[in-house]
């Protein structure tokens, strides 16, 4: 996805381009699951210890991906809303970075609502 007007975290659209490669997150309960889950969907590298500072380091690393919808979190954002709230904080940053580098990447994620979306740098 070329368009930096696209660089930033969003909330799930109700069609979603293409592109855009989709993890179906239902049923995550803690963090460690959620982080876990999406290591292994996008074949993280082994030294990925699903954590928050992992998740940030191989999403700057991942070329490959210029367009994420992580569905599926309404439950996680009620119940760990402060997990949630770092993980849009964290592909906050992956945006701020990659869109510096000119790489930008699109971030859809169920559970956010309208007002926290970020456009990234």
């Amino acid at each position: 996805m070329s368009d930096l007007l696209r660089n930033g975290v969003f909330p799930l659209p109700a069609t979603l381009p293409a592109e855009c490669h989709c993890l179906d997150l239902s049923g995550s309960h803690t963090p460690s699951e959620l982080l876990q889950r999406i290591g292994t969907a996008l074949g993280f590298p082994d030294w990925y210890d699903a954590n928050f500072d992992a998740l940030f380091d191989c999403l700057i690393d991942a070329a490959n991906i210029d367009c994420l919808a992580l569905t599926g979190l309404e439950a996680f954002a009620a119940a760990q809303a402060e997990a949630f709230s770092t993980l849009h904080l964290v592909l906050a940053a992956v945006c701020d970075v990659r869109g510096e580098l000119g790489q930008p990447v699109c971030f859809y994620l169920a559970g956010l609502s309208d007002g926290r979306a970020h456009a990234g740098g």
